[in-house]
């Protein structure tokens, strides 16, 4: 039986069994209706989680009228779903601010979410050997990182490839069935750098006949590495992330849908400034169409095949940009610990008016808005959320940096 609603149960004193638990440092600051001094209404927390390569964030109000609460920078806040048993952000308060209110004061309080160990831990120099096995690999790299004091959990689990996960007992990035293809040598920078290093090596493994595309990395709300790969744009095979349904025929109907296409900014080439001539040169998408090329320096690029794998990782997650949002205000309450709507969930989408029918993609992010009742209204961005400048810019920023 799942311990948190019974904890919950247990704290409501007599109040309506909660729904919601928002922690910092341990401290419970959600409003309970009196039995604290201090509390945060839970239709002022606003919380966005976003896909692998980015960082969810969170903010909420404190009201504090004795001057009880304790704040500091980069505290560890927690927020949790009892009634699935879910956390669904863990992170660091990034900054507040207080304003006087009656006779105490109001804290707004902003945080930036685990995801941000990706980038803030640092890997020395070091090398893979072509053939090393990707989950000892993606250990050692790991093991090596050093910075802020948080523990990134790392570990094996089943045998099915695609590093699957459950969230019902110690959370694990699995095992892949087969070796990097070939050697990396990594010389220093951020955990996220070092990961797309094995990774990219790793990709060379897998043949075109096989439909994986690329990889995504990132950190889970529990603090560990997750790693997995993409068979299309649109299937991801982390196995604990459930796919969500929205029509009228699923009682999710659609609100205030935007969809959008957008081919200009499709990334047609890459060229690569590997180690050598032979690891150098421009790969093209082969379709001939005008559009931007990026420029990626990676020194391990030393063979023709190296640098192919290397220019169709990257133009494999930089194709034309199709997606937009989606609105659900229906009592959005899905998901469980073994099947969560996350971002990298499937997302079915139907709607007559737009000419989407049972159109499938992926979800990139999810703007949750929570209300006492326990429902939650979201605005999910699927597929691509950025416009043709915006993937232009990060695309040029990214490559050269």
């Amino acid at each position: 039986m799942p311990l948190a609603p019974v904890v919950a149960a247990a704290l409501a004193l007599g109040l309506p069994t909660r729904t919601k638990g928002l922690y910092i440092d341990g401290l419970d600051v959600l409003g309970r209706g009196g039995v604290t001094p201090y509390g945060v209404d839970i239709k002022s927390i606003k919380l966005t989680e976003q896909g692998p390569g980015q960082v969810s964030s969170l903010s909420f109000e404190i009201d504090d009228p004795t001057i009880a609460v304790a704040l500091g920078l980069m505290r560890f806040v927690v927020l949790t779903d009892i009634t699935r048993d879910v956390t669904l952000f863990s992170g660091f308060v990034r900054s507040y601010a207080a304003y006087p209110l009656g006779i105490g004061r109001l804290i707004e309080v902003e945080c930036v979410g685990l995801e941000s160990l990706l980038d803030w831990l640092i890997v020395p120099a070091v090398t893979i050997a072509s053939g090393a096995d990707i989950y000892e690999a993606v250990a050692a790299v790991t093991g090596l990182a050093t910075g802020v004091g948080f523990p990134l959990r790392v570990a094996a689990s089943s045998p099915t490839p695609g590093f699957p996960t459950t969230l019902s007992g110690p959370l694990a990035i699995g095992s892949l069935p087969t070796p990097i293809g070939y050697a990396v040598a990594f010389n220093g920078g951020s955990l996220r750098q070092a990961m797309a290093a094995i990774m990219d090596a790793y990709m060379t493994v897998w043949p075109p006949a096989s439909g994986i595309v690329g990889y995504e990395v990132t950190v889970d709300m529990y603090g560990n590495l997750r790693v997995w790969l993409v068979a299309s744009p649109y299937d991801m095979s982390s196995t604990d992330y459930g796919p969500l349904t929205i029509s009228v025929a699923a009682s999710r109907a659609p609100a205030n849908l935007e969809h959008r296409t957008d081919m200009g900014a499709a990334t047609r080439g890459v060229y690569v400034i590997g180690g050598n001539a032979a690891g150098s040169g421009l790969v093209s998408d082969g379709t001939g169409i005008p559009g931007p090329v990026a420029l990626i320096r990676d020194a391990s690029s030393l063979t023709g095949a190296s640098r192919i794998a290397i220019a169709g990782g990257y133009l494999a997650s930089h194709g034309a940009t199709l997606g937009g949002s989606v609105a659900c205000e229906d009592n959005v309450n899905v998901g469980s610990a073994s099947s969560q709507i996350r971002p990298g969930s499937p997302v079915t989408i139907t709607d007559v008016q737009t000419g989407l029918a049972a159109y499938l993609t992926m979800v990139a992010k999810i703007d949750k808005t929570f209300y006492p009742s326990g429902t939650e209204e979201w605005v999910i961005g699927y597929g691509s959320t950025e416009s043709g400048s915006e993937l232009l810019r990060r695309l040029t920023r990214d490559t050269l940096s």
